[in-house]
């Protein structure tokens, strides 16, 4: 998974890494943990001043099954939610992060062939170029604020 590999590297380099965890949070873990449901919009806020930048990689697995409704939902809703409240948070923080990556998906341009795509093209059609523009667009709160 790309989020431990980035833990790992940036503890190596040097970096304080904290981590927002759905389970309960680990007191023995080697990095800071702190608990957040985005599906319910709970959210810890005492790491809010610890914190230098945030990138956020979640969502639901795209490779965990058909991708029925349901499970289209699922992987829209679960990257929209977090990124949303996210965004909210160090938004409304006294001391917010001065960046704030979220990694949305190359499925933003659609299929498009041959043609070549920069940062400047518009969104593709289809469920995930949708996803990624809603996804994007959950992260406004913080990027009107500045971060």
């Amino acid at each position: 998974m790309v989020g431990r590999e980035l833990i790992t590297t940036l503890a190596y380099d040097g970096h304080q890494v904290v981590q927002l965890v759905r389970r309960s949070p680990n007191p023995d873990a080697r990095i800071s943990e702190f608990n957040w449901d985005p599906e319910h919009g709970a959210f810890d806020s005492r790491m809010l001043g610890r914190i230098d930048a945030a990138i956020h990689l979640g969502g639901v697995s795209i490779a965990g099954g058909r991708w029925s409704a349901e499970r289209k939902l699922l992987i829209r809703e679960s990257r929209v939610r977090s990124t949303r409240l996210l965004s909210q948070a160090l938004a409304g923080s006294e001391s917010p992060p001065k960046v704030f990556i979220v990694a949305s998906a190359v499925g933003y341009y659609g299929d498009r062939g041959e043609e070549p795509l920069t940062e400047d093209s518009p969104p593709g059609e289809g469920f995930l170029a949708d996803t990624a523009v809603r996804w994007e667009s959950a992260a406004d709160v913080a990027r009107e604020t500045g971060i």
